[in-house]
């Protein structure tokens, strides 16, 4: 509201005055016989009274620019997520057109959202916010609006899961769809072990082998996610190189191949080939060569084939040790390498000289098989001439066991050492003219053995001929070996292998199975196979005999043997020394020959009988600690037969018969070692059907 005073009125008289006179612009034009217009002015004025003046003053008028008297604000959504945008709307009074009507607009929280000179707002974080839109006029008329911004958060994560297991040292790069797509940023990645998987940015990297599991998380809610497991595999290899540097070894040794696969942490799963295939075998690494010539190896990745070795090495045929000292130098081995007959010869050599010698076949081991073809040239006349094979130890001495063939005495075969002594060993290995060995020629005699760790079997003209076991060279490596002594033979056709198959398939063949042979010399005996075989009169229980292979039939601790007897009969010349049975020979004693015997007599005093049998010489010498059940005459001793023996303490065990399955007799002895069984006669006949020993825990 105007005041108006005294001096104002005046001089609002004035000038309208002025203005009548003057004719303004502002004023629409008139004729001069137009009568005055009076304005009224749109403010309203409350005038102030004074002292009478009689003059009437026109007021001037003051017209207000239009301008806007409010603001409001129209938008009804308040609520909005980070990363959304919205114009402001208003809706603006004016007390005129021409009003100003430019609006200037402000932000609570610059951090939480932005708004531009026209209005538009960007949600930048979570929180409230107030957006004021005021007149740029007039800053006091405005309006404002509040908006709640939160944060979108996923609700969906899913992992692309092509890649599921590679190898040490591949890459791939993780991927993964985030619903919103806009929350991508609000996850976050996880390792279950970093040592196996290592991620930089999406690139992931596998470390080592093993299986880890990626989990992408939700920040929001740990609840919200998606897993990837990993296989890591060993990696591929980058090179095989083949170590080996020997270029030729011979027929029947072994070897092991030596080998390296880059980098060290790469799968080493190869496959190995040989060429020609049946040229060498190989087991583990360890490989035996079977055929002379030309051999590759080759030793390719599994996992990446174009990754390979190669070793080529030129396969020759047997040879021996010819550079060893002792007995070994009483060898010739000048022919050795002969192309069309290739032959070695023993020395001549005396008991007087250096009286064995050794052809030492260049393989060695715990397992093999070695043979060769003899033939005697002549022997001296000073001492037991021998020869044979068995297995030595690498040293200038010569040390070794071998089984020896002799022709002396009708000839015969026998166990030794080497050096030896006359021990327990050479006392009850020693065959006199049985299952042929009298027949056999010395000039033309093949020779075999086979060793299986403690197991040796030695062999002639391709039959078994003794089988021991001894730890004598448990767990050390030994040469097959051909030896004589006082003999001088050539050798020839030799050969030797190490090779597993080979020496599996001979130990499955019925010769290597073979338990006991026909000792017998003078027609007394009839041997059918191991579990059957007859006895006729006339001959003495040393000689007519069914007598085990060496340790074939080796009888440890608590056993028991059976069988069954029947066609029992007598000599009628010799009634009072008839006797038919098994007897227990004590093993590791050097006695020539002890034993516990069991014998069914079927002479006048009807009986089973125990006695200790020594033997020395051709005969047995006598028959001692009889003990005897007699039966009543005409009662049968033909039945089945049980023989157990228990040990009772580490000095005593007991010996029970059993006839019939009723205990006939019940004998405590002091010896508690190892037997072999022989079935054996003395002036008597029967027959021995289902032969069977088995040991008894």
């Amino acid at each position: 509201m105007k005041k108006i005073t005294l001096f104002g009125t005046i001089l609002g008289t004035i000038l309208g005055t002025v203005g009548l006179l003057t004719s303004c612009g502002n004023q629409p034009s008139s004729s001069s016989n137009t009568t005055p217009t009076t304005v009224t002015p749109t403010t309203t004025v409350t005038p102030t009274t004074t002292a009478t003046p009689t003059t009437t003053v026109t007021p001037t008028t003051t017209v207000e620019t239009p301008k806007v008297t409010e603001v409001k604000i129209t938008n009804e959504t308040t609520k909005y997520f980070v990363g959304d945008s919205v114009q402001i709307n208003t809706k603006l009074t004016t007390t005129g057109e021409n009003a100003d009507k430019t609006l200037v607009y402000k932000t609570s929280s610059a951090t939480t959202a932005t708004v531009s000179d026209t209005g538009l707002v960007n949600f930048l974080s979570a929180g409230s916010v107030t957006i004021t839109a005021s007149s740029a006029s007039n800053e006091t008329v405005k309006d404002e609006i509040t908006f709640e911004v939160a944060k979108k958060v996923p609700t969906k994560i899913e992992i692309n899961k092509d890649f599921t297991s590679g190898r040490v040292g591949d890459e791939f790069e993780l991927s993964y769809v985030v619903t919103p797509t806009e929350c991508k940023e609000d996850v976050k990645v996880e390792i279950s072990d970093s040592t196996i998987l290592e991620r930089k940015e999406n690139k992931i990297k596998l470390l080592k082998e093993g299986s880890a599991t990626i989990s992408v998380v939700s920040k929001s809610d740990d609840k919200v996610k998606d897993e990837l497991t990993i296989q890591v595999l060993k990696a591929a290899p980058t090179s095989i190189t083949i170590n080996n540097t020997k270029t030729s070894y011979y027929v029947g040794t072994s070897f092991e191949l030596d080998y390296t696969i880059l980098p060290s942490s790469a799968d080493e799963n190869v496959q190995i080939t040989i060429d020609p295939s049946d040229a060498a075998s190989i087991e583990g690494n360890t490989v035996s060569v079977l055929k002379d010539g030309t051999v590759t190896i080759k030793i390719a990745s599994l996992v990446k084939e174009e990754i390979f070795g190669t070793f080529t090495f030129t396969a020759v045929r047997p040879d021996f040790l010819i550079n060893k000292e002792g007995y070994a130098k009483n060898v010739d081995y000048s022919h050795m390498n002969d192309k069309d007959e290739p032959y070695l010869q023993t020395n001549a050599v005396s008991e007087t000289d250096n009286p064995h010698a050794f052809a030492m076949f260049n393989a060695s081991g715990t397992r093999y098989y070695a043979e060769a073809s003899v033939s005697m040239i002549g022997s001296s006349s000073d001492g037991w001439a021998r020869f044979g094979i068995g297995s030595a130890t690498d040293d200038a001495d010569g040390y070794a066991r071998a089984f020896f063939f002799s022709p002396k005495e009708g000839q015969k075969t026998v166990m030794m050492d080497v050096p030896n002594g006359w021990g327990a060993i050479t006392a009850q290995s020693m065959i006199w003219q049985a299952n042929g060995i009298s027949t056999m020629d010395p000039s033309d005699l093949k020779l075999g053995i086979l060793r299986d760790g403690d197991n040796y079997y030695y062999l002639l003209n391709n039959k078994l001929y003794w089988f021991e076991i001894s730890d004598k060279f448990h767990d050390v490596d030994t040469y097959p070996t051909i030896i004589t002594k006082d003999t001088q033979i050539n050798i020839t056709n030799w050969s030797v292998t190490l090779d597993k198959a080979t020496i599996d398939e001979k130990l499955n063949t019925a010769a290597f199975k073979q338990v006991f042979f026909n000792a017998d010399t003078s027609g007394h005996v009839t041997f059918v196979n191991d579990s059957e075989f007859s006895m006729t009169g006339g001959a003495v229980f040393q000689n007519a005999a069914v007598k085990p292979l060496g340790d074939k039939a080796l009888l440890k601790g608590n056993f028991a043997i059976e069988f069954d007897l029947s066609g029992v009969g007598a000599d009628a010349n010799n009634d009072n020394n008839t006797r038919i049975g098994v007897a227990l020979r004590q093993v590791g004693i050097e006695s020539p020959y002890v034993a516990d015997t069991f014998a069914m007599t079927n002479n006048g005093a009807q009986a089973f009988d125990y006695r200790i049998f020594n033997w020395s010489g051709g005969d047995h010498t006598y028959w001692q600690n009889q003990d005897k059940a007699t039966r009543a005459d005409g009662v049968t001793v033909e039945g089945h037969y049980k023989l157990v023996r228990t040990l009772t303490s580490e000095t005593s065990a007991t010996l029970v018969l059993y006839f019939n399955d009723a205990a006939v007799l019940n004998i405590t002895t002091s010896y508690v070692g190892n037997y072999h069984p022989i079935f054996g006669a003395n002036l008597a006949s029967g027959t021995f059907r289902n032969v069977t020993f088995y040991g008894i825990e």
